[in-house]
């Protein structure tokens, strides 16, 4: 569970205020207008920025932390243990191959991959095909399937994705949204999507939308 009410400043003002909770197992998004502050926010959500005041409480299986009132080590650990990241540009690596893109972030937190639930995944997602394949020689879809395949495989609670159809065809696009639903669905992990576009609320438990700096429910 993700409850928090924070204040984001730019020019020593207040210019956005995030009051939201988000339960365990759902799938929301966040729209918007360009910015609106919708990455702004998907930052603070996924602890990379902290440059904010107010409370935010995360909570796990264990316990519940006040983020506001944690230290940098102790966030990263929460953050690499519990969240995924997927991006609109995927952030995957041209020169190696699918499988290599999916366990290398095993290698940046010392961790042993199981491999077999890594299989498992990407059969799931329809990618057991391209395992050897470069990221180069993928199409924008396929691509944005090997990212998803790689926040699976960290089995993080929670997964941020933001503007993941933005470079995506419509065919391709719908195929994504469709899997993050399958997977919210099928895996239980809570899913924060951030969008422009309102073609996909139908797949959502709740949208948000930040307008004039505020969220608004939809």
């Amino acid at each position: 569970m993700i409850k928090l009410d924070v204040y984001k400043k730019y020019d020593n003002q207040h210019k956005f205020h995030y009051d939201m909770e988000i339960g365990d197992g759902s799938m929301i998004c966040i729209q918007g207008k360009s910015g609106s502050g919708k990455t702004t926010l998907l930052n603070i959500i996924g602890l990379i920025d902290l440059n904010y005041q107010g409370e935010y409480f995360f909570s796990t299986e264990e316990k519940t932390f006040k983020i506001h009132e944690l230290k940098g080590k102790q966030i990263r650990k929460i953050r690499n243990q519990e969240i995924g990241f997927v991006f609109q540009d995927n952030n995957l690596l041209d020169y190696l191959n699918v499988y290599e893109n999916i366990l290398l972030p095993f290698s940046f937190q010392k961790r042993n991959p199981n491999y077999e639930e890594v299989d498992e995944i990407m059969n799931y997602l329809g990618i057991a095909s391209l395992k050897e394949r470069k990221v180069s020689t993928l199409s924008g879809g396929e691509k944005q399937r090997v990212a998803i395949a790689r926040a699976l495989a960290l089995k993080e609670k929670i997964i941020l994705a933001d503007e993941p159809t933005g470079s995506l065809d419509e065919y391709n696009a719908d195929l994504v949204m469709n899997l993050f639903k399958n997977i919210n669905e099928t895996y239980k992990i809570t899913i924060i999507i951030v969008t422009h576009s309102t073609r996909y609320n139908h797949l959502f438990q709740k949208c948000y939308l930040l307008e004039e700096g505020k969220l608004c429910n939809l």
